[in-house]
């Protein structure tokens, strides 16, 4: 009993719903042949007025015999009225006829009448004071009357038609949506009954159950054929039922092999042979006629149709998986050959999604884990298809910016597939390092042939930066070697940034710079292996990047401080002192700590002479004010005369007057303002105070 009623629930859905839409569809599209025919008379009507109207000539006495009205002189409110007069448009042309016979007549006329007598007095000549357009002037007796100034009378006075609204929600839902609600229904309807393994009215063998499914979706293809060929109100209409039928067609190809009761198709290269050949008439169907609807709806329900069932979600084990595979390239190679050929950009971003989703949708459905291989294959093998759409589609199919997202969305998704995999392998950073290089062959390749896709080529550069950073970070090294690594990779995407001039790798540089800094001093904090080195090594990159970033990027910077030359300063000073006091063994005693940070910040001022970077003297105070808290504690603790202490003071008073008689040295460094000359006073006091309480001590 259950059977029967999902067999009538079923069959309902499937059969009653798309004859509902046919009907509602034909009944829309009669009303609309009514209106045009309603429209078409009415236009006859009004040509036939308009013929009458032109037809119509008043009587005119023969020519010659009108005398010329005499010249008065107009008033000065006929001037205003004709001033204000809008003049008309002339569109009337006489008959050749009427022009020959009138030449004629006018001859014949001049031959018998005598020469006129010259008049002896000149017409008056009428000044305006005012400058008047110029009006077109009464027709005169002589010539006939102008009939398009009576039909555009009469057409005025007449009740203006209301227009028909040819997008009514009538119009819509009949001929655009009802169609597409009612195939994707079909569609559905078919995938159900093939999928479910029972018998409903009478037993069908898996045969004749394939030879029902091709018999509607021929039948289907077949009326929407003659319905778009014959039927030009019907046209859209019929596509769509003829993209339906290709779908069908193309998805009991693939139930043939894949659904158990249905399978009939036991050898994959016979189903991927057909699938194949049915998708190349499909698009070579849709290139003769055309037709984008009947492409995208092809493609689109042909996906639909191989997902609908969720088919994989159980006992499917033993369908091979290359059936899936082949199965979504045939349809990503046909959505892209219909771009190339014919522009229609909807194709390749359905494709992508429906490729990558659907995949994702098997992946996470199945019971049993399919190899890495399959995998990868199925990820890579799209990516190249729809890269190749990037670099193929040269004319101004793709802007630049839909080409940038569409390739950002291509690499993301072939990324997130191969992601899900081996995300927790060991070897992990080579699929990263793998991917971001390949992305950056893509970079060059997009310099060479998208010469004038800046923003793509840039997307490429960007995303391949990335994930070989990614691999670096990931890579199973020494934890003492990431840092200095991800530090050099700072220095050639900053390299990179400046002479491309492209602020996302800028931005990219100064993170990787933090990522480098973050490694470093998790090392020092852990003890890790040659950490000491490696924080000194990583202190020292970031100073070359802020030199690099002096030179070519703030240059011009007018602030005393300038933000990125001061960050990689600051971090650089930071990695290092941290890295140096916490391991105080390194240097021959204790005691040298403060001598050493002294003179790390004597390095640091004297530099001005030859970079003239007023953050290296300004920040490198910091290891100077730390070296002279570590000598008043020496101090405190020595009761003789040391070495160390000895150079401390040396150091500090050496540098209390170099801030009293070279502190031009920095002004001429730094923009003009308040602040900057009283820096070195106030540097100058600091050490003077630091030297005087050592003394005391």
């Amino acid at each position: 009993m259950d059977a029967i009623m999902m067999g009538l629930i079923c069959g309902g859905v499937v059969l009653i719903v798309p004859l509902f839409a046919l009907v509602k569809a034909s009944g829309t599209a009669k009303d609309v042949d009514d209106l045009k025919q309603k429209v078409q008379r009415l236009q006859g009507r009004l040509n036939e007025m308009r013929d009458q109207f032109a037809d119509a000539k008043p009587a005119s006495p023969p020519l010659g015999q009108a005398e010329r009205p005499p010249e008065t002189k107009p008033k000065e409110s006929e001037i205003k009225q004709a001033a204000l007069a809008k003049p008309e448009p002339k569109h009337f042309t006489l008959p050749s006829d009427f022009k020959e016979s009138r030449a004629s007549r006018l001859a014949e006329k001049f031959e018998k009448a005598p020469a006129p007598k010259p008049a002896s007095v000149p017409p008056p000549i009428i000044q305006s004071p005012k400058t008047v357009p110029i009006v077109e002037p009464a027709a005169k007796p002589s010539e006939p009357a102008k009939p398009e100034k009576v039909a555009a009378t009469a057409q005025a006075g007449m009740p203006r038609l209301p227009k028909v609204d040819a997008q009514s929600i009538e119009m819509k839902l009949g001929t655009y949506w009802f169609v597409r609600i009612g195939v994707m229904l079909l569609l559905t309807g078919l995938g159900v009954l093939a999928y479910y393994n029972k018998n409903f009215f009478f037993e069908l063998t898996p045969q004749a159950k394939v030879s029902v499914f091709y018999l509607l979706s021929a039948a289907m293809g077949g009326v929407g054929f003659w319905l778009q060929r014959n039927k030009e109100n019907l046209k859209n209409y019929g596509q769509v039922l003829l993209a339906g039928g290709f779908a069908g067609v193309y998805f009991t190809t693939y139930a043939a092999h894949v659904i158990e009761p249905v399978k009939i198709i036991d050898n994959p290269t016979t189903a991927l042979l057909l699938l194949f050949a049915w998708g190349g008439f499909m698009v070579w169907v849709a290139d003769r006629l055309k037709s984008e609807t009947i492409a995208l709806f092809a493609i689109g329900a042909s996906y639909y149709a191989t997902y609908v069932p969720l088919i994989h979600s159980g006992g499917t084990d033993d369908v091979s998986h290359w059936v899936i595979l082949f199965s979504n390239l045939v349809l990503a190679v046909a959505a892209v050959v219909f771009m190339l050929r014919n522009r229609w950009l909807k194709m390749p971003v359905l494709s992508l999604s429906a490729s990558y989703g659907g995949f994702l949708l098997w992946r996470l459905s199945v019971v049993v884990e399919p190899s890495l291989t399959v995998v990868a294959v199925f990820a890579v093998s799209l990516w190249v298809v729809y890269t190749a759409a990037v670099f193929l589609s040269r004319s101004g199919a793709f802007s630049d910016r839909q080409r940038a997202m569409f390739l950002t969305a291509n690499n993301a998704a072939m990324f997130a597939l191969l992601t899900a995999d081996v995300l927790n392998e060991e070897n992990f950073w080579i699929l990263p390092m793998v991917v971001g290089a390949t992305l950056l062959g893509c970079a060059l390749a997009a310099a060479r042939w998208l010469e004038d896709q800046s923003l793509s080529r840039k997307s490429y550069l960007t995303q391949g930066l990335v994930l070989v950073t990614l691999g670096l970070m990931t890579m199973g090294m020494a934890d003492s070697l990431k840092g200095p690594i991800l530090a050099a990779e700072s220095v050639v995407l900053l390299f990179m940034a400046i002479r491309r001039n492209n602020f996302i790798i800028q931005i990219g540089s100064l993170i990787v710079v933090a990522i480098a800094a973050v490694y470093a001093l998790n090392d020092t904090r852990l003890g890790s292996e040659d950490f000491f080195l490696a924080g000194l090594f990583t202190g020292l990159i970031f100073l070359f990047n802020a030199r690099l970033c002096h030179a070519r990027i703030e240059s011009a910077g007018e602030s005393l401080l300038r933000p990125r030359v001061s960050y990689l300063t600051g971090l650089a000073l930071v990695v290092g002192l941290f890295a140096y006091l916490s391991a105080p063994e390194v240097v021959p005693s204790g005691e040298w700590v403060a001598t050493i940070l002294l003179a790390t910040t004597v390095l640091f001022t004297v530099s001005v002479y030859r970079l003239k970077l007023r953050e290296f003297v300004l920040l490198g105070q910091a290891p100077g004010a730390i070296g002279l808290l570590f000598a008043l504690s020496l101090a405190g603790k020595t009761s003789e005369f040391t070495w160390p202490l000895f150079c401390a003071f040396v150091l500090t008073l050496g540098q209390a007057h170099w801030w009293r008689w070279q502190r031009d040295r920095l002004i001429d460094c730094c923009p003009d303002g308040p602040l900057a000359k009283r820096l070195p006073m106030i540097i100058e006091a600091v050490l003077s105070g630091g030297f005087v309480l050592s003394l005391l001590v």
